[in-house]
């Protein structure tokens, strides 16, 4: 299995207190490539050559319109569930940056271990 990630000066990450006192993780999954090299990931870079990863705006629209249901995971684990589209725990959006989530925490452990770090 294949993990990516990006470093927290990239990262946008946070948790928001919304009606009262409730916490909302806000993030952004992933950026879209506008040309410069921020917006790319290098996949290997060696004496054999270069590859990158370029995510074109568009990639998302089909989990966007669709009924599918999207995870919202802590470190890409699945057994640490942040939330779901599904259940309505987790929001996606698309603007001209990237695409982006909002996850209403449950009372669980993982997630209070992350709202309390972030």
């Amino acid at each position: 299995m294949e993990r990516r990630y990006i470093g927290q000066d990239r990262a946008s990450v946070r948790v928001e207190t919304r009606d009262g006192d409730k916490p909302v993780i806000v993030g952004v999954a992933s950026v879209f490539y506008d040309g410069s090299p921020a917006t790319e990931y290098v996949l290997w870079d060696d004496q054999y050559g270069r590859a990158v990863e370029r995510i074109m705006p568009g990639a998302f629209d089909v989990p966007i319109k669709g009924n599918q249901d999207v995870r919202g995971l802590f470190n890409h684990e699945s057994s640490s569930v942040l939330g779901r589209t599904a259940s309505k725990t987790m929001r996606l959006s698309v603007d001209t940056k990237g695409l982006n989530y909002e996850i209403d925490p449950a009372n669980t452990t993982i997630a209070a271990d992350v709202t309390e770090h972030l």
